[in-house]
């Protein structure tokens, strides 16, 4: 259901695109521009739709192959996960195309307001975007089940409690650095240091949990299992 609103949403972008370009300049103010910020009216105006329809096209192809074909009809032991585990996950991944969508969607309405003269800070309400786009990544992932992925055999490796404490740990340090990027948008200089520094150190952060605390206690219950075996 969620990928009809993403393809809604694609359509209207060109639409919206399409109808307001007879009444743009031949250069258009956009955030990525050369020349100080201007780009042809045709790249200033379309850019964004055609990288939403490009990135939904892509996601929907790898997710509707990768999950379904690959995961639930494979023999193969290292992909056959839960049927529905996978259709739960699929929710909350076409979810997440549709934020991303959506936010395309944002950032092509903030262009044609600034260049209809209507006085707004692009780089303020882009990094509220950012920030609301990176929360909903942390709620996603916060959200995800171990048996949505794994096989049995790798249940015995990483307990269910283990999976969750990570999947949680991921999943806040992901909503904080969303919420850090909202409020730096009140700092207009330093707006996307709030957006980007916190993400680095999210990222750091779960690297050094998934190496030296997740890594360590699978290892040990991955031996402490061939022992009980043996």
């Amino acid at each position: 259901m969620l990928s009809y609103f993403s393809t809604f949403l694609v359509v209207l972008s060109l639409a919206i695109a399409a109808y307001f370009y007879q009444f743009m300049p031949p250069q258009v103010l956009v955030p990525w521009g050369r020349s100080g910020g201007y780009a042809n009216k045709f790249w200033g105006l379309f850019a964004l739709p055609f990288l939403a329809l490009a990135f939904f096209v892509m996601t929907f192809a790898i997710s509707r192959y990768f999950f379904y074909k690959k995961n639930i009809y494979s023999e193969t032991k290292n992909y056959n996960f839960s049927a529905i585990g996978v259709k739960k996950f699929i929710n909350y991944y076409d979810g997440l195309v549709l934020a991303v969508v959506l936010f395309l969607g944002y950032f092509l309405a903030l262009v044609l307001f600034k260049n209809s003269g209507v006085a707004i800070n692009i780089n303020r309400f882009l990094v509220i975007g950012t920030g609301l786009l990176i929360f909903y990544l942390g709620v996603i992932v916060s959200q995800a089940k171990s048996s949505w992925f794994r096989h049995e055999s790798e249940k015995k490796v990483i307990s269910e409690k283990d999976w969750n404490k990570w999947i949680l740990f991921s999943g806040v340090l992901f909503m904080i650095s969303g919420g850090v990027s909202i409020l730096g948008s009140w700092v207009p200089q330093y707006s996307w240091y709030f957006v980007g520094v916190p993400v680095v150190v999210s990222i750091i952060l779960i690297f050094v949990y998934t190496k030296f605390f997740l890594k360590k206690r699978s290892t040990r219950r991955k031996a402490n299992f061939t022992t009980i075996s043996g």
